[in-house]
Parts: structure tokens; sequence; C-alpha cells
């Protein structure tokens, strides 16, 4: 399934495609904005069933998040060291694909998420190195 783009782009010109002749008597409010290219109701309601869609998956993928930072603490609490580069690469993938999601669900992105497009690169590589704990800036 191919990804779907819905775009909307606002006139600049106030009298784009305004003919004169088409004036009316009754003076009224600004209609404000007007859009060159309107969004037809079916892909509207494409966009609702898929927001519902991804807005079930947000809430997995938060779950599962909130499974790896407790499953991460613990693990550095028992064993003293950081969670392996598998586990933290996980993590930051998903923490990826959660942030594209909440971008299409917010309208920033109009590129559909995964399933329907490829499965995101992580933003931020790990980073993450023995000398970067967190007591340092306890201790001091």
């Amino acid at each position: 399934m191919s990804s779907r783009r819905l775009h909307m782009s606002v006139s600049d010109d106030p009298h784009d495609g305004y003919d004169e002749s088409e004036e009316s008597d009754v003076e009224g409010p600004d209609p404000g904005p007007r859009f060159d290219d309107e969004i037809p109701r079916k892909e509207t309601l494409y966009r609702i069933g898929l927001t519902a869609l991804f807005a079930i998956i947000a809430g997995a993928l938060r779950t599962v998040l909130a499974l790896i930072v407790v499953f991460e603490l613990l693990f550095t609490l028992i064993t003293r060291r950081p969670p392996g580069l598998r586990v933290r690469g996980l993590a930051n993938r998903i923490t990826t694909y959660y942030y594209v999601v909440l971008r299409y669900l917010t309208y920033s992105e109009s590129r559909v998420p995964f399933p329907f497009s490829d499965f995101p690169e992580p933003l931020e590589p790990d980073r993450f190195s023995p000398e970067d704990r967190d007591s340092d800036v306890l201790d001091g």
C-alpha cells in the first residue's frame, strides 16, 4: 500500500481566484483563509480511521516503553551495569517510531507511519557511555 499525504495550502493572495463580479450586497465577517486544495471527505474519513488506529498504537508503544524503562532500571540496579546495546537500540527505535506516530496524530506529518511506510531509522545514535553516569551529578 502506498503512503498517502494529506496536504492543505493556504493562499496568501486575498484575491486569488476571486471574481469581483461575484460581490454580494451583504457585507459580513471575513470568512478567513481560503484553501487552494480542500481535502475531500473520503480523505478525511480515511484520516480519521488511521488516527484512531495510530492512537491505539501510540498507547501500546507508551506501555512498551514504560516496560523497557522499568527493565533497564531494574537491570542496572541488580547488575550495576548499564543495559546492553541491543536493549538501548530497541528503546531508541521504538522511541523514534513513537515520535513519528505522534507527529502524524497532530498533523505535523502527512506521511502515514509504519506499517504503511518504512519503519523509521533512529533519530539519534546511542551515545551512552559508562563515564556518563548520573552518580557524578548526584555526588557533586
